[in-house]
């Protein structure tokens, strides 16, 4: 008669891979559960108690029921201060029947809704002020900052007057000391320039067509009067400019004596109807023209040979 063989081991962990089943049982010999597996899948982790999960641990279940009991016991001893049949409060939210808020909703809700009217528009009123105040501190807080801008762009020009001369929104120009100023003041002399030129077109076109029209209608004794007239207007015009240059020239010298202390005659400088300058600061401006001019021209250039390239490339393809 053969004798069957129980296998030794645990019934619980023999299937879980890794798991050293043979070494223990399930039980020990007191009927308490010993293997590893069973106590860790079995175990709450909230009260780390055996026989129970954490979704029904009853010292969960007993915390919120003193939580609940706690908030009650709180709205019982705060009560709300007026019982009022509609909220009063600004963004209340819906009441419950009977024109009261529900048990669901928080304490501090329910203090909102039931705040008497005139404490409502009391706060209403702070919160007003409120938002006055930060929006005047914000209004000062900008009007500052342009402020401090205005005074830094008046610094840097008076320091680039000293610097370059009257012409100094010129020479800043693409530069790292560029500014709104300069910027405003070179539209202002190309928009000058522009109206000079229109007017000196129309003024050469006007007399042209006087000159044609008085070479008709005149005869060559009236004719010849009128011409030297105008040759002589042109020429006082001339002596008037030229006077208006020099006297800009000398302003230029006693400015120029006034900021550096060095002097220089009146034919040192250079003038036009934009200002005056010195001889020196015009030719190193006039070059510095060139050669931007001379650059462009070359970036221009290149840029042509390598857009011919390209299209020469895609059309092999």
């Amino acid at each position: 008669m053969s004798s069957i063989n129980k296998s030794a081991g645990c019934v619980y962990c023999r299937r879980i891979t890794g798991s050293d089943w043979q070494s223990h049982q399930i039980k020990n010999e007191y009927g308490e559960v010993i293997c590893p597996y069973a106590i860790d899948r079995n175990t709450c982790k909230y009260c780390k108690v055996y026989g129970h999960k954490i979704a029904t641990c009853p010292r969960i279940a007993e915390k919120e029921r003193l939580k609940a009991r706690r908030a009650e016991k709180r709205e019982q001893d705060f009560p709300p201060l007026v019982e009022t049949k509609a909220p009063t409060a600004p963004g209340a939210g819906a009441a419950g029947p009977g024109g009261f808020a529900t048990s669901g909703d928080s304490f501090a809700k329910k203090i909102a809704e039931n705040r008497p009217a005139k404490m409502t528009a009391i706060l209403e009123k702070e919160a007003e002020s409120r938002q006055i105040a930060e929006a005047n501190a914000k209004r000062k807080k900008h009007e500052d900052l342009l402020n401090r801008k205005e005074k830094d762009e008046t610094r840097h020009v008076q320091a680039m007057i000293a610097k370059y001369g009257s012409t100094w929104y010129r020479w800043v120009h693409g530069t790292d000391n560029d500014c709104n100023t300069a910027y405003k003041l070179r539209c202002k002399e190309e928009i000058d320039s522009d109206i000079i030129e229109e007017k000196t077109k129309k003024h050469c076109n006007e007399q042209e067509e006087l000159y044609k029209r008085f070479e008709q209608e005149m005869t060559p004794i009236e004719f010849s009067e009128w011409n030297w007239e105008r040759e002589d207007d042109y020429h006082n015009d001339e002596h008037r400019m030229r006077t208006e240059f020099s006297v800009r020239a000398s302003s230029a010298a006693l400015a120029y004596y006034q900021q550096t202390g060095l002097m220089h005659s009146n034919e040192d400088f250079v003038s036009d109807e934009y200002g005056a300058e010195l001889k020196t600061d015009r030719v190193l401006r006039l070059r510095k023209e060139r050669e931007a001019a001379k650059k462009e021209e070359e970036t221009r250039l290149l840029n042509q040979c390598v857009f011919k390239f390209v299209k020469s490339i895609n059309k092999k393809r």
